[in-house]
């Protein structure tokens, strides 16, 4: 069964096109040498090695150098139980590159966050980013969806983290 990346980008692109933010992390990882990346959350392990063929594609721990990316997609993502389990994740593996892909419009929290503003993908990215205490941000992007990014495939709210303890 396809994935539903890949029924986008067949219906959408014959197949042949790439989704902007697939670009902006394959991009990432060919610049900064990434020989080992680990990612989470998404099922096209294929899709990206075969556009990452310097680079060990797979959905497990990899020991070593590597950056794990993150990419959750799935309905009624609970906040407060994904920053425990991403904290989790690094410290057991200890990336030293971290991908968080956050599709925003099926987060869920159960506690009243302060300081809040209007930005609601800033705040979340925000949250996120604090309880990275090993890690610093290297940038972030979030994008008005209305249909035309494929949030659903990879999420258009994201942030690439470099650690910076070691």
């Amino acid at each position: 069964m396809a994935s539903w990346r890949l029924k986008q980008l067949e219906m959408f692109y014959g197949g042949t096109g790439v989704i902007e933010q697939d670009h902006r992390l394959i991009e990432f990882v060919k610049q900064n040498n990434i020989q080992r990346l680990t990612i989470q959350g998404d099922p096209d392990i294929e899709y990206f090695q075969q556009r990452l063929l310097e680079c060990a594609v797979s959905s497990k721990h990899q020991d070593d150098s590597f950056m794990l990316a993150v990419l959750k997609t799935n309905l009624n993502l609970n906040l407060e139980n994904f920053i425990q389990e991403l904290q989790s994740k690094i410290a057991v593996s200890r990336p030293a590159y971290l991908y968080v892909a956050v599709n925003k419009y099926v987060v869920e929290t159960q506690q009243a966050w302060s300081d809040l503003t209007d930005d609601y993908d800033a705040d979340l990215l925000d949250i996120i980013g604090d309880s990275l205490l090993d890690y610093r941000e290297l940038s972030r992007h979030y994008l008005e969806d209305r249909g035309q990014y494929f949030n659903f495939a990879h999420p258009t709210t994201n942030a690439y983290y470099e650690r910076i303890c070691s």
